[in-house]
């Protein structure tokens, strides 16, 4: 039996998309919950889009607008007799398709996923030069493919706001130092950040207080930022909500963590993000991006039979089996860079 008050639908006020352009959000994201069989539950209303721009298939739902403008989704969770228990409105906003007009410095900072092995960064640059216009500078000190970002293996929020960080001088985090030391004196525009996986790693649980503490570590990074560009746009990306299949992740750290503690860090993680900045809670230059929300924590992207479904999709995939990775690197990544792209679009328009 669903226990009402153990469920609690994770999302921010406000999801972007690009007209006429595919977006997927996995289901099994959308609830806070160590299963990932809650994607049957999940449904997602509107009366704002027609049958052929948003279809909601087992895993996940697929929009494609056909048309710029604000639009409600209502996202209803059931328990399993049927009966809602829960919902949460939410606005889709359409972004014209439309390049940029003038030049922007964005820097994506993050863990493995962001690196170049999974094509977000470089996915997002390729969005953007099918548009046309002026191109931002997607810029760093790390290479990813054709472009730059600021991606390391396994990092945390703690080591970018630390000394350990790339944006260290002196004694704090200095933007206008990093500017001058790797991006030729340009002002930074928006700065994003994918992170949370690698701070919930631990055998224990997280407290109150070490959450917030994770959560601390976002918001000095923030402030830090505002000294180099009070205009400047910083975008919290979230991760996904989870590990993939539970043999994946035994296979993967054996007993070296407890799997349930990390998802439940996570997620406590996750929702203490949006509560903090989400709709200007902490800045109205502070936003919250579902990015990791196209990543299927579960099943992989989908089965040959459904390859018309998803868009990014080509082939048959398998079921995820690795820890916290997908298994399929290049498709997952595009899905959440999918998901990135219409976030940053808005912004720098």
């Amino acid at each position: 039996m669903i226990n009402p008050s153990k469920i609690k639908i994770e999302l921010p006020a406000k999801i972007y998309a690009v007209k006429s352009q595919e977006i997927c959000i996995f289901k099994n994201n959308l609830v806070r919950s160590f299963s990932t069989e809650f994607n049957r539950l999940i449904e997602c209303y509107t009366t704002d889009l027609s049958l052929a721009e948003i279809k909601a298939y087992d895993e996940f739902i697929k929009i494609t607008p056909a048309a710029v403008g604000s639009y409600n989704l209502q996202f209803r969770f059931f328990n399993e007799y049927g009966t809602e228990i829960q919902s949460k409105d939410v606005t889709l906003e359409v972004v014209d398709n439309v390049g940029l007009s003038s030049a922007a410095t964005v820097v994506m900072c993050g863990d493995s996923i962001t690196t170049e092995g999974y094509n977000i960064t470089q996915t997002i640059g390729a969005s953007f030069a099918a548009l046309g216009g002026t191109q931002p500078d997607l810029a760093g000190s790390k290479t990813a493919g054709a472009y730059k970002n600021e991606a390391i293996l396994g990092k945390t929020w703690s080591y970018f706001g630390t000394s350990l960080g790339p944006f260290w001088s002196g004694s704090s985090v200095d933007f206008d130092w990093y500017s001058t030391t790797y991006l030729a004196g340009a002002t930074i525009d928006l700065i994003s950040f994918q992170l949370g996986v690698n701070d919930s790693f631990v055998n224990s649980l997280h407290s109150e207080a070490a959450i917030d503490s994770i959560v601390d570590k976002a918001k000095y990074l923030f402030d830090r930022f505002k000294l180099h560009n009070a205009a400047g746009k910083f975008v919290i990306v979230l991760p996904s909500f989870g590990a993939t299949s539970l043999d994946g992740f035994a296979e993967v750290y054996g007993a070296a963590f407890c799997r349930s503690h990390f998802i439940t860090n996570l997620q406590n993680l996750i929702s203490k993000l949006i509560l903090e900045f989400d709709n200007g809670a902490y800045d109205a230059n502070a936003s919250i991006c579902i990015g990791g929300y196209g990543f299927d924590r579960k099943d992989g992207i989908g089965l040959k039979s459904i390859t018309n479904k998803n868009s990014r999709n080509t082939a048959q995939v398998q079921r995820q089996n690795e820890g916290v990775h997908p298994s399929d690197a290049t498709v997952t990544g595009k899905n959440i860079a999918d998901l990135i792209f219409p976030h940053f679009l808005k912004l720098l328009q």
